[in-house]
């Protein structure tokens, strides 16, 4: 199942730094990643070379604030990036700042592990929000979060409504949290929804990455009901005051925590 296809082309955003010898390499790169829907963003500058101080820092500059811009860094690394006195500035930079965003995959291990490497990188960008319908105001200021951060969002709804197959909706949702992430938005309304508990029940089921995010205006804990209980007592969870950007940010901070892990 190709399930980067669902995402309607939002969100995806990669830096990917590299050396320009390696372009042959580097295509591959940018084909696999652009067939499955994200945006890898690639520098070479020609006019570098050449240039003056000035220009230099200028460009320098330009690049330092799109790698600050993006939440995914993939590191190409072989001989000729190791040489390369920009990729080496840009990997300095990041791995100072921002650690956690890079993810390095070494070129001149063979397609086959290239291939096998940028796949994980793909499927630990991926995010599915399981939820109740009538939390669509909520669902979506959060998906709208997280596409901002260059995470692929997805619910069922967008599946069910291309094929009619909630099977499939099912399946799509094991595969997304087997290294992704499946939050579900426990509120009054999800926990009296059958799909959502089957939703989260085939994630935790199939050994997948499951964060219950529990919104306390919408509903206490006195209120879960025992097999919503029995079925997450093992997750950590988070408990937001309420459904305003303040705290839906929390989420956006333990997804970006987690991406590589």
């Amino acid at each position: 199942m190709d399930v980067e296809k669902l995402f309607k082309g939002e969100g995806g955003y990669v830096f990917v730094s590299h050396s320009h010898l390696d372009i042959e390499t580097v295509r591959q790169v940018r084909n696999f990643l652009e067939e499955r829907g994200l945006e890898p963003i690639l520098f070479f500058l020609k006019s570098l070379d050449d240039a003056a101080a000035e220009k230099k820092q200028f460009l320098r500059t330009l690049i330092y604030d799109e790698i600050n811009a993006r939440e995914f860094f993939l590191y190409l690394d072989s001989p000729n990036a190791q040489k390369s006195k920009w990729v080496q500035e840009e990997i300095a930079y990041v791995t100072q700042n921002s650690p956690e965003k890079v993810y390095a995959i070494k070129l001149e291990n063979g397609l086959e592990y290239l291939k096998k490497e940028l796949e994980a990188f793909t499927k630990k960008m991926r995010v599915f929000i399981s939820c109740a319908y009538s939390d669509g105001d909520i669902f979506t200021r959060l998906k709208e979060k997280l596409i901002k951060c260059d995470f692929r969002v997805y619910d069922a709804d967008e599946k069910i409504s291309a094929n009619g197959n909630i099977f499939s909706a099912r399946a799509t949702i094991k595969d997304v949290s087997k290294e992704g992430m499946v939050i579900v938005l426990l509120t009054k309304n999800s926990i009296r929804s059958k799909f959502v508990y089957q939703e989260v029940k085939e994630a935790i089921f199939a050994g997948g990455n499951v964060l219950p995010v529990i919104i306390e205006e919408e509903l206490s804990l006195e209120d879960m009901p025992p097999q919503w209980g029995f079925l997450l007592c093992d997750k950590q969870h988070l408990i937001l005051k309420n459904s305003e950007d303040e705290e839906m940010e929390k989420i956006v901070e333990v997804l970006l925590e987690k991406r590589f892990k």
